[in-house]
C-alpha cells in the first residue's frame, strides 16, 4: 500500500511541476485590459481574491469502506471504483505509441489479477476497465465486500493476494454523473450569442481539427450535426461507432445539444460522439474515466494530434468547495479522472468540463470532479444580460465562462427553435473556441490559448470573483497572426 501511495504522490509532484508554468498559472492571472473592456467602458478587472482556504481531506479507506457496507445493506451491491498498486511507472502524458501498447498490456494484466482475486473476470458485464490505468469499476456485493474487509490491515489499508503477491488497494463508492443542465429556458438567438463571443470575427472555422464530445449519443439528423460527426478510431478494447438514430430515444438528447453548440461555435471542425448511453440518464464515473483515458491510448497515431478538445458536460450533484490538491492522496475515483485528463492536457488537448449546478454556496464551488486545475472548467454566463447565470457555479476554481443561460437554436429541420440552458452549453462553446484558435495557431500551445482567452475575455465579476467571459477574434489577435 505504502507503493501505492508513493506512486500517487510522485504523480501529483509531475503534474504541478510540468503544468504550473501553463494550465495553474493561467487559472489565477487576472484578465487585464483589452479591446473588449475599452470598447465596452467597463473598468478592467481587480486582482481576484485568493482562493479560500481548505482542510486537507485525506483519503479514509475505513470510512469509505464504511460508507460502501451502507450502501450494499441498503440495495444488495454498490457501484465502486478500485485503485490498485501495479509495479508499472505511471509517466503521464509523453508516452510513444509502443510505449502506450507496452502500457496498455501491463495494465490489463493486472487488472485480471486484481479481478481474479475477487472472483472475477474482465468479461463481467458490471467490469469497467480503465484504459492504461490502475483502476477497476464494477459492482460489488456483499460476499465480494467481504472479502475486502478480510485484506484491511490494522493500519486501515485494504491489500490482496493475487498472482502470488500483495496488492494494495483503494476503493470508494462511484457516484453517477449527471448532463448539466437547468429547465428550458427561452431567450438570446444564438446567432447574437456567436457575435457577443467574437466567433464572427475569427477566420479560422476549426478545420482540420476534432472535438471529442463525451455525453448520450447525439442525433445524426440534427441540423448542426450533418456531416459533422466523424467515426471514433481504433481504440484499444474497441471504439463506440457512430450513432444510429433507432438506438436514439426521441427528441433532441443531451448530447445532441452538447454537439450542437460546438457545431455551431467552430463549424469546420469535426466531432467525434463519445456515446456513453443513448438517453440522458446518470453514467458510471469510472465509464467516463475510461472514455478520457482511450482517448489518450487510441491506437491510430493520427488521431490525437488533431484533437483540439475534449467538451465534458457531466459532473456529480454534490459541490467541492476548494482545490482538489487539497486532496493528498485524493480518492480513487478523483485520482482516475486527474490522471486521465493530465495525460491529454500534457499532450496538447483542452478538457473542457462544465462547472456543474450551484447549491446554496454559489461562490466557493464547483461541482465534482471538476476542482482539479488542469480541467478547463467553464461556467455560465446569462444569454441576455453580461452576468453569471443564476444557477451557474462562480469559484476562483472556474477558468472561463460563455453563455449558456437562454440559447435559442434550431435543431431539427422544420421545428421550432430549442432552448437551452446549463454550464452544459457554455462549455461547448469553450471547446469550439479552442478548435478554432488551434486551426489559426497551429504554433502555439494549450497554455497559450488558455492564457489568450483569458486576458482578453469580458471581465464577469460577482462574489468579488472575476471570470473572464471568452471572446474568441480578440483572443486570436493576441497570439498573433
Amino acid at each position: 500500500m505504502n507503493r501505492g501511495k508513493s506512486l500517487i504522490l510522485l504523480v501529483e509532484a509531475g503534474i504541478v511541476l510540468v503544468l504550473a508554468a501553463q494550465l495553474f498559472a493561467c487559472r489565477h492571472e487576472r484578465p487585464p485590459d483589452s479591446p473588449v473592456h475599452a470598447a465596452s467602458g467597463v473598468p478592467p478587472p481587480s486582482d481576484p481574491i485568493p482562493p479560500p482556504q481548505v482542510r486537507a481531506r485525506p483519503f479514509d479507506q475505513v470510512t469509505a469502506l464504511a460508507e460502501i457496507e451502507r450502501a450494499v445493506s441498503q440495495d444488495g451491491r454498490t457501484r465502486v471504483m478500485i485503485e490498485f498498486d501495479t509495479p508499472a511507472p505511471l509517466g503521464t502524458g509523453s508516452l510513444t505509441p509502443g510505449q502506450k501498447k507496452e502500457r496498455r498490456q501491463q495494465m490489463r494484466q493486472a487488472q485480471r489479477e486484481v479481478l481474479e482475486s475477487l472472483g472475477r473476470t474482465i468479461g463481467d458485464k458490471d467490469v469497467q476497465l480503465i484504459e492504461g490505468l490502475p483502476f477497476i469499476g464494477l459492482d460489488v456485493t456483499a460476499v465480494e465486500l467481504g472479502l475486502l474487509r478480510r485484506g484491511l490491515t490494522p493500519a486501515g489499508a485494504l491489500e490482496l493476494e493475487a498472482a502470488g503477491r500483495r496488492i494494495g488497494l483503494r476503493i470508494e463508492v462511484a457516484r453517477p454523473l449527471h448532463p448539466q443542465s437547468t429547465a428550458v429556458i427561452r431567450g438570446t438567438p444564438v446567432e447574437d450569442v456567436l457575435k457577443r463571443i467574437e466567433v464572427d470575427g475569427m477566420t479560422a472555422t476549426g478545420q482540420g481539427m476534432l472535438v471529442v464530445v463525451i455525453d448520450s449519443a447525439p442525433q445524426p439528423d440534427a441540423l448542426p450535426l450533418v456531416d459533422r460527426l466523424v467515426d471514433p478510431p481504433a481504440i484499444a478494447g474497441g471504439g463506440t461507432g457512430l450513432p444510429t438514430p433507432a438506438a436514439l430515444s426521441s427528441g433532441a438528447t443531451h448530447g445532441t445539444k452538447v454537439a450542437s453548440v460546438v457545431a455551431l461555435a467552430a463549424p469546420g471542425c469535426g466531432i467525434v460522439p463519445w456515446s456513453l448511453r443513448s438517453d440522458d440518464g446518470p453514467i458510471q464515473p469510472d465509464k467516463l474515466a475510461d472514455a478520457l483515458s482511450k482517448i489518450y491510448f487510441a491506437e491510430e497515431p493520427s488521431f490525437l494530434p488533431r484533437v483540439a478538445a475534449v467538451c465534458v458536460s457531466l459532473a456529480n450533484l454534490y459541490p467541492i468547495d476548494g482545490p482538489c490538491l487539497a486532496d493528498v492522496p485524493a480518492a480513487p475515483v478523483l485520482t482516475a479522472f486527474r490522471l486521465a485528463v493530465v495525460n491529454l492536457t500534457q499532450s496538447g488537448v483542452a478538457v473542457v468540463v462544465s462547472a456543474g449546478t450551484a447549491s446554496g454556496a454559489y461562490c466557493r464551488e464547483v461541482s465534482s470532479p471538476w476542482c482539479m486545475p488542469e480541467a478547463i472548467c467553464a461556467a455560465s454566463s446569462d444569454g441576455l444580460d453580461l452576468r453569471r447565470s443564476a444557477y451557474s457555479p462562480w469559484s476562483t476554481l472556474v477558468d472561463l465562462a460563455a453563455p449558456g443561460g437562454g440559447i435559442d437554436v434550431q435543431i431539427f429541420a422544420g421545428g421550432g427553435r430549442h432552448g437551452l440552458s446549463g454550464t452544459s452549453i457554455a462549455a461547448p462553446f469553450v471547446a469550439g473556441l479552442f478548435a478554432r484558435l488551434a486551426e489559426a495557431h497551429p504554433n502555439s500551445n494549450l497554455g497559450q490559448r488558455l492564457l489568450a482567452l483569458r486576458k482578453t475575455g469580458y471581465d464577469l465579476s460577482d462574489c468579488e470573483i472575476h471570470v473572464p467571459e471568452v471572446r474568441g477574434a480578440s483572443a486570436s489577435g493576441l497570439l498573433g497572426p
